[in-house]
């Protein structure tokens, strides 16, 4: 197995975990600011919004919880194509720009989905649903499917 391959893949897999902790702690500042918490104990525990103050972060936290969900909906399944690639032994010049492209447009994505741009929002979106696939399909191709 191409050692450089595993090390772009485990770079890529920690770099999208941060990128997700990051979508977390996105969700806890809007809570602390102004939309409260889920359980009675993190209110009193972290404190949190009286009143008025909890409309002007409700935007934000409901833009970065679906950011979070549209994460866990994606990349548990780029990964597994990333690790079919890997196995599968795609070229590692070509796998390297895959899953930078894929980190690039998930990143960019979040923060368009959280500032509420489109049209480039779903391009990201698709352009990284789009490398997944050609990850999966080259994968079966160099196996022999």
């Amino acid at each position: 197995m191409n050692q450089d391959a595993v090390a772009v893949l485990a770079a890529t897999a920690t770099f999208l975990f941060l990128k997700m902790q990051t979508n977390s702690v996105l969700q806890g500042y809007a809570r602390a600011k102004g939309v409260g918490f889920v359980y009675p104990e993190d209110q009193a525990f972290f404190g949190g919004p009286k009143g008025q103050e909890r409309s002007h972060y409700e935007d934000l936290h409901f833009r970065a919880t679906a950011a979070w969900r549209n994460d866990v909906e994606n990349i548990p399944m780029f990964l597994m194509a990333a690790v079919c690639g890997l196995l599968a032994g795609v070229p590692l010049e070509a796998f390297r720009l895959l899953l930078i492209g894929y980190c690039v447009c998930r990143s960019l994505h979040t923060v368009f989905l959280v500032k509420s741009v489109q049209p480039w929002r779903f391009l990201l979106f698709a352009t990284g649903n789009t490398i997944t696939g050609v990850l999966f399909l080259w994968s079966l191709r160099l196996v022999g499917f």
